[in-house]
């Protein structure tokens, strides 16, 4: 018989050494860590999850790319879209 194949969930880490590496992580991959490391007067800023139904995410993935813009954009530029002039 085989040896059971070892689960990638398993870690000799802490959880929170994980919970620390995986937000450094998440931070280098979306270009945040500079503004984690901001003044002290200036907050940093902080990302936003946005949940929707699966339908209306995959309309707004056709519609950034019809746009050539990742969804990430697209989303800020639909929200920029819906502030209203001063």
């Amino acid at each position: 018989m085989t040896k059971p194949p070892k689960s990638i969930f398993e870690s000799p880490l802490s959880e929170n050494q994980l919970r620390k590496d995986a937000k450094q992580l998440q931070q280098h991959l979306l270009g945040t860590e500079d503004q984690t490391h901001a003044k002290s007067s200036d907050k940093p800023l902080k990302l936003a999850h946005i949940y929707v139904e699966p339908s209306h995410h995959k309309q707004a993935k056709i519609n950034a790319s019809i746009r050539e813009m990742t969804l990430r954009d697209y989303i800020g530029w639909l929200i920029t879209q819906d502030k209203p002039e001063v």
